[in-house]
């Protein structure tokens, strides 16, 4: 048996989404739209856990929240004793399942807000749901504190661009004494897809992801190399007929490995073209996390309960 050389197993429950955002590439995304079965869900858990699974994220190029079986999900993760997180825009986050995400102390969730105005929103997530978003943010908020509960841990991130760049420190005094995480990013470019970010920056070699990043498991069972890979084009591996065994051995993993061991991207146009591929130090442009630092081009997953720790280590040390 092999074991998981990244504890965290990312799933895309669905790649459907009723948001347009204009700094998302789903507009160009032609691959078929669908739903993970729980089926498929369970026995990636259950194959995942004795190599080492610890993190499960729900996320991917869709809405999580808009499959039926999300709740099920989370209370399947959280049964097997996994951190659970999430991405999601909010609006679908209605008050039973705030309480439910609350009493299964679900591990983290996120929400994405480009604005601080309904006007701007709608503009760059071309949905008019500014209202209920920010009001169901904050009725999970006020049901964490009525429940005396750290969990889930919350977080807001904003990506600027030209529209809401004005709004950055609205953004940020609105947010920064509601939630547990705020973070503000540069837009970037989604691989080749988009022309928001400069490359025009020190190049590296590889951006490590096909070595040491999560497994990226598509609503199929398909796994992705990369977490920006929205139409599915480095597939190394299919868990709907496949063992986790297998993937490992499957000859796209191992080439795709040996191009970013090699820094020759020559068969690979996307990661040739990728803006992940550089250097960028402004691309966090503020952070009160821990995690994150401003002025490096990436950030590092650590689990609630481990950031919790941490910071009690922090306080010994200067008492």
């Amino acid at each position: 048996m092999k074991m998981l050389k990244n504890k965290e197993v990312v799933f895309e429950l669905t790649n459907k989404c009723a948001y347009h955002c204009t700094i998302c590439p789903r507009e160009k995304m032609t691959r078929d739209q669908g739903v993970m079965s729980m089926e498929l869900y369970k026995k990636i858990i259950d194959e995942a856990i004795p190599r080492g699974l610890e993190f499960v994220t729900l996320l991917g190029f869709g809405e999580p929240m808009l499959d039926k079986y999300f709740l099920d999900r989370v209370r399947y993760a959280k049964e097997k004793k996994l951190s659970v997180s999430t991405d999601t825009t909010g609006y679908l986050l209605k008050e039973k399942l705030a309480e439910e995400l609350i009493n299964l102390k679900m591990d983290s969730i996120r929400f994405s807000c480009f604005s601080t105005t309904k006007e701007i929103y709608h503009k760059l997530h071309n949905l008019n749901t500014f209202d209920l978003a920010i009001q169901r943010i904050n009725k999970l908020i006020e049901l964490k504190n009525k429940h005396n509960s750290i969990y889930p841990k919350t977080g807001v991130y904003f990506v600027r661009q030209d529209l809401n760049r004005h709004q950055t420190e609205d953004f940020i005094n609105y947010w920064k004494d509601r939630v547990d995480e705020v973070n503000v990013w540069e837009a970037h470019n989604w691989t080749d897809a988009l022309e928001l970010r400069s490359k025009n920056y020190k190049r590296k070699k590889t951006c490590g992801r096909p070595h040491s990043g999560p497994l990226q498991i598509r609503y199929n069972g398909k796994i992705s190399a990369c977490c920006f890979d929205f139409n599915s084009q480095l597939i190394t591996g299919d868990l709907s007929k496949q063992s986790l065994d297998e993937i490992e051995s499957n000859q796209n993993n191992i080439n795709l490995k040996k191009a970013h061991s090699t820094g020759d991207m020559s068969k690979y146009s996307m990661c040739d073209n990728c803006d992940q591929m550089y250097e960028v130090p402004d691309t966090l442009y503020y952070t009160n996390s821990n995690n994150n630092k401003v002025g490096t081009s990436g950030n590092t997953y650590i689990p609630f309960d481990e950031e919790i720790n941490k910071k009690k280590n922090e306080t010994i040390s200067k008492s």
